[in-house]
């Protein structure tokens, strides 16, 4: 999508953009408002009120999407009520990678170094391919790390798809996982904590073992961020 695809799409659903701006609280100290005058805070009311109006809008206005979504959703566990990222990995041809990967992202610890709660995060995979076209090894690959001594406490979740043309590429691949995620979590019947969502490549050689920390500390102290983006490593051991 370009800027000026976007921006028309804000002309049209004005609502989706909540503006902030800077304001002070009464004691002085620097604050976010949000447009109805009030401190930008994390509530989980909203979020899932939030989630649920752009639902009823996919339901609403592509109601095939919304069945596909449905579907999914329905196929795979229910979120926990302690998950609080969901990392979101397509995997076109990535068998070859993707049992790394969940080595990397399955040792995350938190702040002091202590192993984290394996509910605290989810690991979502989408494994995307053009209709009738082949299979690699990525779900078997998938399975054999689940598989693996205790691995199965980890919540690792996959699901294997396949999409006609023009949809068969990561953009769309990234949306159904996305709004998969959304869904599954205001099935929750109870929710612990506002829900971040990760997008992750398949292919990463290295993952930070305080990733899923740094996301929840970073977002959680500043309600006013809509998005964070980590610090790229390209590896300067290996570049020499």
């Amino acid at each position: 999508e370009s800027l000026e695809a976007t921006q028309d799409w804000l002309k049209l659903n004005p609502n989706a953009h909540k503006s902030y701006s800077k304001g002070r609280a009464s004691d002085g100290t620097v604050v976010w408002i949000d447009n109805e005058g009030k401190p930008v805070t994390r509530n989980i009311e909203r979020e899932k009120t939030t989630i649920e109006e752009f639902i009823n809008e996919i339901k609403t206005i592509d109601p095939n999407h919304y069945a596909e979504i449905e579907g999914l959703a329905n196929s795979l566990p229910p979120m926990k009520p302690e998950t609080r990222v969901a990392i979101n990995i397509p995997s076109w041809q990535e068998g070859g990678n993707i049992y790394h990967l969940l080595e990397e992202y399955t040792r995350q610890v938190d702040e002091n170094g202590n192993p984290l709660n394996p509910n605290t995060y989810e690991i979502n995979i989408i494994v995307n391919r053009q209709s009738g076209t082949p299979a690699d090894n990525s779900v078997a690959e998938i399975e054999r790390f689940i598989s693996t001594g205790d691995n199965r406490k980890f919540q690792i979740h996959y699901v294997d798809a396949q999409f006609n043309p023009p949809f068969n590429n990561v953009g769309n691949a990234r949306r159904v996982i996305t709004n998969t995620t959304l869904l599954r979590s205001i099935q929750r019947q109870t929710q612990l904590g506002p829900l971040y969502i990760e997008s992750e490549d398949a292919d990463l050689v290295r993952i930070d073992p305080k990733t899923v920390a740094n996301v929840i500390q970073k977002l959680d102290s500043n309600p006013h961020f809509d998005a964070v983006r980590g610090m790229q490593d390209r590896l300067p051991e290996t570049l020499m």
